[in-house]
């Protein structure tokens, strides 16, 4: 179904594709449901939590899409039609959280958190492009870097990532849960600096 952004609603725009704000209506958080739900997604997202519904994807977050809290709910746009979703937030709030994670970012650094929900869509390049474009705006906008982790074993999403210009640096434990265990993440970063071209990739020294 389609879905038609208010001027107002449009985070970042690049072709045919769109990032705009997430919407306190039903059919968002419904949808959302969806796709958190969806096999490729729940291998990697909350594994250990139960299905999601959409009252607790409303309270999950809708403190978000009301723009009261750090956070900022979004969706993808492919063409006018939602595929995924991704939120994107300030380290300097999540002080706690990089203490317990033992990771250092830079002062200023922004984070996002992504997933492409229509199955149809996985593979098509469309997560690496939302990434990139989204890492623009925040790096056009003041941040100092973007930085963010990914399961040590989700090899279709790192490959996403750098394509996407971003560079893997430390391992670490992340708060994040599978099995009752915290999983072991990479942290990925990207900052202004000039990067290579993506049909080029390179992945710098870690560290």
């Amino acid at each position: 179904m389609t879905a038609s952004a208010e001027p107002g609603d449009v985070v970042v725009a690049g072709g045919d594709l769109r990032i705009r704000l997430m919407r306190d209506e039903d059919a968002e958080y419904e949808r959302l449901a969806r796709w958190r739900n969806q096999p490729h997604v729940r291998a990697w997202w909350d594994p250990d939590d139960p299905p999601l519904s959409a009252a607790a994807a409303r309270e999950e977050h809708r403190a978000s899409v009301l723009g009261e809290s750090p956070d900022r709910a979004a969706v993808i746009e492919f063409a006018g039609v939602p595929v995924g979703f991704v939120q994107f937030y300030p380290w300097a709030p999540y002080a706690d959280e990089l203490r317990r994670m033992e990771v250092s970012v830079p002062e200023g650094a922004w984070s996002l958190d992504i997933l492409v929900g229509e199955p149809d869509m996985v593979g098509r390049g469309i997560g690496s492009r939302a990434v990139r474009l989204l890492c623009d705006h925040m790096l056009s906008r003041g941040a100092s870097a973007v930085v963010f982790g990914v399961d040590v074993d989700n090899a279709r999403a790192r490959r996403a990532y750098l394509k996407a210009g971003m560079r893997e640096t430390v391992e670490y434990t992340d708060l994040d849960v599978r099995d009752g265990q915290r999983i072991r993440a990479v942290l990925m970063v990207r900052t202004a600096e000039p990067r290579l071209s993506a049909d080029r990739p390179s992945r710098p020294p870690a560290g």
